[in-house]
């Protein structure tokens, strides 16, 4: 049975917004990436090395939380690109700003987790706690 999607149309929306917003501060042409290979978009450029980018978008502010909590498994996925040599990044939306981490990053840890609001156990589990102030702006947000 296939897991249920959440995303709506307006979420790919904003996200495809976020997307060019980052492919403007990276200099690279970007592509969507298919469902399920780690990573949102793939930045690219004939002279800088390749960044595979997770976007997520939040409804709170920068500040409101020490940690940016995402799925272990979405984590490990980037860092697997990671070692394959491409670069990889997470790239996250607040209320006032957007901000990216590069993956590996120093000073996450990991633990139980998740959301709850939609009454679906495949939302929990354990997370990747990334420190907030490990994220560096690119600006304000941009919807």
């Amino acid at each position: 049975m296939a897991r249920t999607r959440y995303e709506t149309v307006e979420d790919l929306a904003r996200e495809s917004l976020v997307a060019a917003r980052v492919g403007i501060f990276l200099g690279r042409d970007y592509e969507k990436m298919p469902d399920n290979s780690g990573g949102d978009y793939l930045y690219t450029s004939p002279v800088k090395p390749s960044v595979v980018v997770e976007i997520k978008t939040r409804t709170n502010a920068y500040g409101k939380y020490s940690t940016y909590m995402v799925s272990k498994g979405k984590y490990e996925r980037l860092c697997g690109w990671h070692a394959k040599g491409c670069r990889a990044a997470l790239f996250v939306h607040w209320t006032d700003m957007v901000g990216y981490v590069m993956v590996p990053c120093d000073g996450i840890t990991f633990g139980k987790g998740g959301r709850t609001d939609r009454n679906d156990a495949l939302d929990t589990g354990t997370m990747a706690y990334i420190p907030t102030n490990n994220f560096k702006s690119i600006g304000p947000n941009v919807f």
